[in-house]
């Protein structure tokens, strides 16, 4: 399986369905359609991902026949899909909750932790276009931040794990929502200079250790007679940059924080629960202005899967 983004047709298993959607006729397509969801749904949430995968795409294409549906972007069928019956629908939103209760794995699947969160509010929001007036209940507890996620590890520590994901729920909209997506991606970029001040690090100490192992056999080869060479020390050149780097993305950490808390406000105090069911969360307006990212040193990270 190969994605490239987050949509619901941003991988190769779902441009499958829609290239078998392209070649059918159009009294075929809604069959399809139905016959995909209605096999996820009898296989009772399989645990591969190419069933999960296809099943997204499929509620996407009944979705997009709703209010407030996705926009369809070039990867999706080219072809019209005919105006689905509402039993569709219905079993659309069926297989969106059977996901939704076994989606720990998939999301845990993903290499960068903001990318496989940013799916999971997808489908969230996919689920809540389908049928907006039952309550969707999600299964998804984060993992613990590894060594190296200082920024994440940061996120959670002024924010918490159980606000982040009411925060980052599907009624959340508008600039508050960018303000939540800004603090994910800044949490990333913080988790990714850290980890290249690490690498920086082993780097120079790797050069020292050189240099250290040559001034050694000059000292114990007084006569000159071995004099291997010398490496110059000045190798913490790319450290000090990406110390720079990790210490300006800290900083735009902590101010995304401070707007956070004085905008939406601290949580309330709740007891951690792996299944949660969502609410409308509002929340005032945010200066646009406010959200844009400041010119770090140093060559962004890629955030792609």
């Amino acid at each position: 399986m190969g994605s490239w983004d987050t949509g619901p047709f941003d991988n190769d298993d779902a441009m499958d369905l829609a290239d078998a959607l392209d070649r059918a006729r159009s009294h075929q397509r809604a069959g399809i359609i139905t016959t995909r969801l209605q096999s996820f749904v009898d296989a009772g949430a399989p645990p591969w991902d190419t069933d999960r995968l296809t099943a997204v795409a499929a509620a996407a294409l009944v979705a997009s026949q709703c209010p407030g549906g996705p926009q369809r972007t070039a990867y999706w069928p080219k072809k019209a899909i005919p105006e689905l019956p509402s039993e569709v629908r219905t079993l659309a939103t069926t297989a969106l909750d059977l996901l939704l209760s076994n989606v720990q794995s998939s999301v845990d699947s993903w290499f960068v932790r903001s990318r496989g969160e940013q799916w999971l509010e997808n489908i969230e929001q996919l689920r809540l276009v389908l049928d907006p007036d039952r309550p969707l209940t999600t299964v998804y507890t984060p993992a613990l931040p590894g060594p190296t996620e200082i920024g994440t590890r940061m996120l959670h520590a002024m924010v918490g794990v159980e606000r982040l994901r009411e925060l980052a729920g599907p009624r959340l909209a508008g600039a508050p929502r960018m303000l939540m997506r800004q603090l994910n991606d800044a949490a990333g970029q913080l988790d990714a200079a850290h980890a290249e001040v690490l690498r920086a690090a082993q780097e120079s100490m790797t050069s020292l250790d050189h240099t250290r192992t040559a001034l050694r056999h000059i000292v114990d080869d007084p006569d000159g007679v071995d004099r291997p060479h010398l490496p110059v020390p000045g190798g913490t050149g790319p450290l000090h940059a990406a110390l720079a780097v990790r210490a300006a993305r800290r900083e735009h950490l902590a101010g995304l924080l401070e707007l956070q808390l004085a905008l939406i406000g601290p949580a309330p105090y709740n007891r951690a629960s792996a299944a949660r069911r969502r609410s409308a969360t509002t929340g005032p307006a945010v200066p646009l202005e406010l959200l844009a990212s400041p010119t770090t040193p140093g060559k962004q990270p890629s955030r792609s899967h």
